[in-house]
């Protein structure tokens, strides 16, 4: 077998570039032109991978190369020694646009599938075997950043926190858990009537939604609920589906991020991050059986929630940490604990 191609030779001590006539006679390559006979064994040159369609690179011993345009000559000497088959089978994918379309199709499914059910699945495990002592120390970050950005000293009077504060720590100690539970007190123009609980147990209400609560029932109604989201740690969750999701793309785009960078962004994924449907569910369902222990019936939230829906409605302002969807889903359920 004999395949001729015309290349270009670089013999590795100087930038010039040499034009050449190459053959193989399927053993030696020979390379001859410009005042140069040059032959090189078997053992001396090696044929680099193909990428995309840019020249064909032939490495020779010391440090001298062999590139040609000629991409068909260069697949015959492939062929002939069953070389880069793998990448010659890449190759022809890249150029037929029936395969690189299949393979999006794949690669998205692949991608949605792992977001729609396998991300909730290591985000759950993740967040069941994470230490109190690290939630305590993602919520103290995040609780600082609201302070700076979004909360003020609240004008709640005294005797009127520790009446709240008293109701906080029965349902605590009744479906609390095992966190270092805290209640904070702020007023906040842009949060405007919200409660709203950290991974660790800090919960903060905003005075407006003391005034706009008609009793205490319905402001302990609120807080069971965000107690619901500790004990079954949705925040946390959330969090790790948000990192999850952005290290991925992160990588897909060639922007590999390091550990630290991610542990910085946790503040602000805290703060920005609502909560699913089926968290909401769940944190309900809490809230609804605890009042129900109570002889309450689940009226208190249910009319809380209303009133949130009405005193939020039209206002630019969102609900951060802890937003709220499907609220005629939740007031039906919770109607229907009663019975």
């Amino acid at each position: 077998m004999l395949v001729e191609f015309t290349s270009t030779y670089y013999d590795g001590r100087s930038a010039k570039a040499h034009t050449m006539q190459a053959r193989w006679n399927g053993v030696d390559l020979q390379v001859t032109g410009e005042g140069l006979d040059l032959l090189f064994s078997e053992q001396e040159w090696e044929l680099q991978p193909p990428l995309g369609r840019t020249r064909r690179v032939f490495r020779l011993k010391s440090g001298a190369r062999l590139e040609t345009d000629d991409l068909q000559a260069i697949e015959t000497v492939e062929q002939a020694l069953g070389l880069n088959s793998g990448m010659r089978w890449v190759h022809a994918i890249e150029h037929n646009w029936k395969w690189v379309l299949l393979g999006f199709v794949v690669l998205g499914g692949f991608l949605f599938s792992f977001f729609r059910f396998g991300l909730p699945v290591v985000a759950q495990k993740a967040a069941e075997v994470t230490p109190v002592s690290v939630l305590v120390a993602m919520s103290d970050n995040a609780l600082k950043l609201l302070e700076r950005q979004y909360l003020q000293s609240t004008r709640i009077p005294a005797a009127r926190q520790q009446k709240i504060e008293s109701g906080f720590q029965k349902i605590v100690q009744s479906i609390g858990g095992d966190y270092p539970y805290k209640l904070h007190f702020y007023r906040s123009s842009l949060l405007g009537a919200n409660a709203f609980a950290l991974p660790s147990g800090d919960i903060v209400v905003t005075d407006n939604l003391i005034k706009l609560a008609k009793n205490d029932r319905e402001i302990l109604g609120v807080l069971a609920h965000e107690i619901g989201h500790v004990t079954e740690r949705h925040g946390l969750k959330s969090i790790y589906q948000s990192l999850g999701v952005f290290f991925m793309i992160s990588v897909a785009f060639g922007d590999v991020v390091s550990p630290t960078s991610l542990a910085a962004s946790v503040p602000a994924l805290l703060i920005q991050n609502g909560y699913s449907r089926a968290f909401e569910a769940e944190a309900d369902q809490v809230a609804g059986k605890y009042m129900l222990a109570q002889g309450w019936g689940t009226e208190p939230l249910q009319t809380m929630l209303q009133k949130l829906v009405e005193d939020h409605e039209g206002s630019e302002t969102t609900s951060l940490l802890s937003t709220h969807p499907g609220v005629q889903d939740r007031l039906k359920m919770l109607q229907q604990m009663k019975r």
